[in-house]
């Protein structure tokens, strides 16, 4: 759907604004609540923190789909040998 609505994924590529997703544009043309999760929801896709790669790495969603990478020599060893 993202790419229907012609989105740009690229940070800065969309000028998306708060107020263009509550007048349902971008964002807001589905995430009303209704088609999908709402804006008030902004976690669900966005971590909040800077520098991190465009789309939704390090969002809610992004950890709930596929958890972050950890080599197998920074996890704990299995219990019971």
């Amino acid at each position: 759907c993202h790419a229907d609505l012609g989105f740009k994924f690229k940070a800065g590529g969309n000028k998306i604004t708060m107020a263009k997703i509550i007048d349902g544009k971008f964002c807001g043309a589905c995430h009303n609540g209704e088609v999908a999760w709402s804006v008030e929801n902004c976690a669900m896709c966005h971590s909040g923190i800077p520098g991190t790669p465009t789309h939704i790495h390090g969002s809610t969603l992004q950890r709930l789909v596929a958890p972050v990478y950890r080599p197998l020599e920074d996890r704990p060893a299995a219990a019971g040998g």
